[in-house]
């Protein structure tokens, strides 16, 4: 009853996601340099309530481009003060009625350096590769299998790149990655082939995580999708892309 969504409780999630969209266009319209991350997560959360989200999960990291130091996004409000050539990297689940759809677009407050577009190309690159997987009939090993080009890159995937949204613990299993495929914990959920075959109601962010192999330097783009009779569909609006800050 968790796993397959119903028709309202993805109407619930496009919701949700619809909240995540503003909390990323408040970053875009309201971030500038000298602020601190502490003021970013104030940003966020505002613009989230005034829409009538209920608190979910913030997740902000920034760094330097040309120096970067961090390659994952934080749980918490740090005093961290925002640069002139930034990126900040995102993740915000905010949930509507209980039910969380996730999302994150990289902000950057300059001009991204060459390595960050790059990046951001493979995460593309990803993203159109996954998303034909996700129809029903169609399973977790052919999700894998679109993702193995990353092996032969510079780069490699933080985690998973698919991740299930079940319900009374939200950020549950299953977690679709090449180091999260059918872990003990989500084994419930896949067939004896070790496979989890897609349903229409399933629903999953879908987040291209990309990391060096140094893992100094990362950029997360997520977007949320739900497995419908004629395929995926996506329940963020906000287009996927490096978002640039509006000028002050």
């Amino acid at each position: 009853m968790r796993l397959l969504k119903s028709a309202e409780e993805i109407q619930f999630l496009e919701r949700s996601a619809e909240l995540g969209d503003a909390g990323i266009r408040a970053m875009q319209e309201r971030i500038k340099p000298g602020m601190t991350e502490s003021e970013v997560f104030g940003i966020v959360h505002e613009a989230v309530m005034r829409e009538g989200g209920e608190m979910g999960m913030i997740q902000l990291g920034s760094c330097p481009m040309l120096d970067p130091d961090i390659n994952d996004q934080r749980p918490r409000p740090v005093d961290r003060i925002i640069g002139e050539r930034d990126i900040i990297n995102n993740e915000l689940g905010i949930f509507y009625n209980g039910y969380e759809a996730q999302c994150g677009k990289p902000v950057v407050t300059g001009e991204p350096t060459a390595e960050y577009k790059e990046m951001f190309d493979l995460a593309m690159e990803g993203y159109k590769r996954l998303v034909p997987t996700l129809y029903a009939g169609k399973s977790s090993a052919e999700s894998a299998e679109a993702m193995k080009f990353i092996h032969d890159t510079e780069y490699e995937f933080y985690g998973g790149f698919l991740q299930g949204m079940l319900g009374a613990n939200p950020r549950h299993e299953p977690q679709i990655g090449f180091d999260r495929i059918q872990s003990s914990e989500d084994r419930f959920l896949y067939g004896p082939d070790g496979r989890l075959v897609y349903q229409v109601g399933h629903v999953f962010t879908l987040q291209m995580h990309i990391v060096d192999k140094r893992h100094t330097r990362g950029l997360f783009v997520g977007d949320f999708f739900a497995i419908e009779e004629k395929g995926p569909r996506c329940l963020n609006k906000f287009p996927p892309q490096i978002v640039r800050t509006v000028r002050h």
